[in-house]
């Protein structure tokens, strides 16, 4: 059962003892502030047994001295409560019975547990929708990243990021053709799996295998040091066919003993090419492939990308963020060049690199029409400026004030303070604005085809013409092609993610290592643990020290104690 007091005795008492009755009144509705901040010494007096009790007693005195009886009826009194209560009479004849506060409480405690009621369904269905929409978000990520991997995993590989695009074909010099030996025949190398077949004949060992791009290949993977296919030469650089490499089989074509021509290439099965060659007395055309569908040259394209872009926009966009915060007065010029940058950021893509096709690539090509990653690095820098500016102001506002007004109240100029107080303490926010415009570096590719070119080169330089991006050899390996090569561009896709992941930790370990205002966290289990280790690393080497220490000093003393000894013996 709720306390309730009778406010009107406690008033009657304090001017029985002497006060006015607004003394007396001014008294009281100071107790009533005491008992609502938790006042212990006055909870005895009012008969309060706890800090809530006495809340609810101060509601009470207010509420009477106010003279609202609705307020008085809100302090949650129950059936008991209010039959105690009199009926109100207030100067003008005004009546407000017991009956009439018992009914608007009930009408007050029903309205407030409805209004509870609610908050509490619509508090559950907005946390609902929050935690399904957060879940479908990870889902989706987690999706596109095991798509990524299950398809392209098996292409990702360290050849793949170091090889060529383009595949090296390798015509043998077969001036003389070479002959088999029918009384030879080259022994069977000891595994041999399900997709090889060698050739007895040949000692030459054919596997099949698929293509990055998932066509059909065959490869040769082993040849007898004693086949005759082992001494063939390239017939442009005159080195020794490497088999170790793999090759792939563009075209062998040979003689039979009757004079007619067999011929396999890559599309041919492994028992096939070895039928068709173990058929034929002589080979006049030996033509091999090596590499093909790799991505060095998109790889090094998006690195001189970044770079570039980067050293185009970063000043630019630090200097205008430095000029808005500190320098720019508020004025309807500044208010339009704020304006203009958040235009800025929404304007589609490919209107950048039209601009960069009509205004970049001229002047990064001497006035001609091919783009280059120049071109596109200044296209991409415009791009990604308002990003920049937006959070290098951010950074900056965050610094605290007092740091600017120290440094000026020493002496230092605004120039000064800027360039050396506020700047090096806003580096994590810059960098984080720089980590957001590498990610639109790295992701871009409307805006590259028509500022840079969509040609996939394997020689890339920063003037190089027409160096396709990892982004745009992505859209060119799937689009306006019959059978799309899924699987390289999946692979792609896995070092993009890997190149923005390493970013991002580097950035979050320097922003973290040179942020000075927020607290650093406690060490996590990892560390703790590591801590562990290297305490009893070095209380080891203590233990040892102390061990080889106490063995020398027994012997300085074994040696003082025998020349002790040959003294006295003399």
């Amino acid at each position: 059962m709720t306390k309730v007091i009778d406010a009107e005795s406690l008033l009657q008492a304090k001017i029985a003892d002497g006060l006015s009755e607004n003394d007396a009144r001014k008294t009281l509705r100071l107790d009533a502030k005491k008992l609502f901040n938790g006042d212990a010494s006055l909870f005895e007096a009012y008969g309060a047994k706890n800090a809530s009790e006495a809340m609810r007693i101060s509601r009470q005195i207010n509420a009477y001295l106010d003279g609202d009886a609705l307020a008085l009826a809100e302090t949650d009194f129950t059936d008991v409560d209010i039959k105690d209560l009199k009926d109100t009479v207030d100067e003008d004849g005004f009546s407000y019975t017991a009956e009439e506060k018992k009914a608007s409480y009930d009408k007050i405690f029903h309205d407030k547990e409805m209004n509870r009621k609610k908050r509490i369904i619509f508090d559950a269905i907005k946390n609902v929708i929050t935690y399904i929409c957060a879940a479908i978000s990870l889902i989706v990520l987690v999706l596109i990243v095991y798509y990524c991997f299950a398809t392209g995993g098996s292409t990702f590989s360290w050849s793949f990021i170091t090889g060529d695009n383009s595949a090296h074909q390798i015509t043998t010099n077969l001036t003389e053709r070479i002959h088999v030996d029918p009384e030879v025949t080259y022994e069977v190398p000891d595994e041999i799996l399900d997709n090889e077949a060698f050739s007895e004949k040949w000692g030459v060992l054919f596997a099949e295998g698929e293509k990055t791009d998932g066509s059909h290949d065959l490869m040769i993977t082993y040849v007898d040091p004693e086949s005759p296919f082992y001494a063939l030469t390239d017939k442009d650089t005159g080195e020794v066919l490497d088999y170790s490499n793999n090759y792939s089989v563009m075209n062998v074509g040979g003689l039979t003993e009757e004079g007619g021509v067999v011929a396999f290439n890559r599309n041919s099965s492994a028992k096939d090419a070895v039928e068709i060659l173990d058929s034929a007395v002589t080979v006049y055309s030996f033509i091999v492939e090596i590499g093909g569908f790799g991505i060095r040259g998109p790889l090094i394209a998006t690195l001189w990308m970044i770079l570039f872009s980067l050293l185009f926009s970063l000043p630019l966009g630090i200097g205008a963020a430095i000029y808005l915060a500190y320098y720019a007065k508020k004025n309807k010029i500044t208010a339009v060049i704020r304006s203009m940058i958040d235009m800025i950021s929404g304007i589609p893509s490919i209107i950048f690199g039209l601009a960069g096709a009509v205004i970049f690539i001229p002047i990064f090509s001497g006035g001609g029409a091919t783009g280059t990653i120049l071109s596109g690095a200044a296209t991409l820098a415009c791009m990604v400026l308002p990003t920049i500016i937006k959070n290098t102001e951010e950074a900056i506002n965050v610094i605290p004030s007092s740091l600017k007004n120290a440094s000026l109240a020493l002496g230092a100029s605004q120039t000064q303070t800027v360039f050396k107080v506020i700047l090096p303490n806003s580096v994590p926010g810059i960098l984080t604005g720089g980590l957001l415009a590498t990610g639109r570096i790295v992701g871009e590719s409307a805006a590259l085809i028509f500022a840079t070119g969509a040609v996939i080169s394997d020689s890339v330089g920063p003037n190089q013409s027409s160096a396709a991006t990892l982004a745009v050899y992505i859209w060119r390996s799937v689009s306006g092609q019959e059978n799309p090569n899924y699987r390289s561009t999946a692979a792609a896709a896995i070092l993009i993610l890997i190149v923005v992941l390493l970013l991002n930790i580097t950035v979050k370990l320097i922003a973290d290592k040179l942020d000075k205002f927020t607290p650093k966290k406690k060490n996590t289990f990892f560390l703790k643990i590591w801590g562990k280790i290297k305490e009893n690393i070095s209380v080891r080497k203590e233990t040892q020290k102390a061990i080889l220490a106490s063995g020398q000093n027994k012997e300085i003393t074994a040696k003082v104690e025998e020349k002790e000894g040959d003294k006295n013996n003399e």
